[in-house]
């Protein structure tokens, strides 16, 4: 028995080309993942550099700040020192706030967020690094499967779920919907 396989038959023709589109759509998606995690690692490295030249320069300010005051040999008035004390206040907190990666929280939020969950706020506390979320899902599951998705990632620690319970209903709107809040500390992906 001779086994024959007609390479014009249409079946043949149909699965072959499906087959191609399948193998672009993986190489297509591939480069695309690639691409994005070049853009990320590199647009963190770029605002890392800046931030570390921001912050010689406010230690080189500061060293020769101390060189004016040891040359000068007694102590400023309490009004210049409180002055002073109060901008070095200023740019630790501008530091903490500028240091924050905005986008790596929201690529983490992104990748965690399952289908049937809407974010309407996210505040952040720059000093303590921990992140306020608040939000409605469709369902209470949708929460739960949120928080294990928030849990999984290496970025996010301490997840807690503060409150939830049913929002109430939008006129014009299809179901129950569940308003929650939820607080966890993000420590970043190279923290």
């Amino acid at each position: 028995m001779k086994l024959r396989l007609n390479l014009t038959s249409r079946d043949f023709r149909k699965i072959e080309h499906w087959r191609r589109l399948l193998l672009w759509t993986l190489a297509g998606t591939l480069v695309l993942s690639l691409a994005n995690g070049g853009i990320f690692y590199f647009y963190r490295t770029k605002v890392s550099d800046a931030y570390q030249r921001k912050l010689q320069a406010m230690k080189g300010s500061l060293s020769q700040l101390e060189e004016a005051l040891a040359h000068q040999g007694s102590l400023p008035p309490e009004d210049k020192v409180k002055v002073l004390v109060e901008r070095v206040d200023f740019y630790n907190r501008l530091l903490e706030a500028s240091s924050f990666s905005w986008i790596g929280l929201l690529y983490e939020l992104e990748d965690s967020l399952p289908p049937g969950i809407s974010l309407s706020e996210i505040q952040p506390d720059f000093s303590t690094s921990k992140v306020s979320l608040k939000g409605t899902a469709q369902s209470f599951e949708s929460i739960h499967n949120f928080l294990g998705a928030l849990e999984g990632r290496e970025a996010f620690k301490g997840v807690f779920l503060l409150r939830q319970g049913k929002a109430k209903k939008a006129e014009g709107s299809l179901g129950e919907a569940w308003e929650f809040s939820i607080s966890l500390n993000y420590k970043g992906s190279s923290g």
